[in-house]
């Protein structure tokens, strides 16, 4: 038996460092891949948190891209607010300078235009909707509304010319 111990001794020997390496192995991946991970997870947030500043920078533009659209829109339609009001003094003006009275029914309608182009400019100026949306309904009701005012104001002209 003493023979076979120096060659038991070796294998055994040869055994341990065998699974003393696999050990060391199994460390270090388990090592490596924990910097790993805590790299690829430290890199996600940096990532994470420029892609909320991208977003955040692209909001701020699209509200200032939407407000300037409806300061221009504002401006644009002051116009037409203007044209408006100018249509109404003259309907009124040329019922005064007429030789007959004033019927009591147009003057009515047109102290109703007068209104609604008055109400429309004060929508259109205390608007505060959010978002693009919401900008494009309020913009197509106040359109239609406008187009309305408009064609009754010629109406009313036409049956004054009569």
């Amino acid at each position: 038996m003493n023979r076979w111990h120096p060659f038991l001794s070796d294998v055994l020997n040869q055994k341990i460092i065998f699974m003393k390496t696999k050990i060391i192995i199994v460390v270090l991946g388990c090592s490596l891949f924990s910097l790993l991970s805590c790299q690829n997870k430290e890199h996600r947030v940096d990532q994470a948190q420029e892609n909320v500043q991208d977003a955040k920078q692209d909001l701020r533009d699209a509200n200032l891209e939407l407000q300037q659209a409806q300061d221009q829109y504002r401006t644009e339609t002051e116009a037409r607010f203007n044209e408006n009001q100018r249509d109404i003094d003259e309907l009124k003006a040329r019922m005064k300078d007429s030789k007959r009275k004033m019927d009591a029914d147009y003057n009515e309608q047109v102290n109703k235009l007068d209104e609604k182009n008055r109400e429309l400019n004060s929508r259109l100026r205390d608007y505060k909707g959010e978002g693009r949306d919401r900008w494009e309904e309020f913009k197509r009701e106040f359109e239609h509304d406008m187009d309305e005012l408009k064609a009754s104001l010629k109406d009313l002209g036409k049956n004054n010319v009569k």
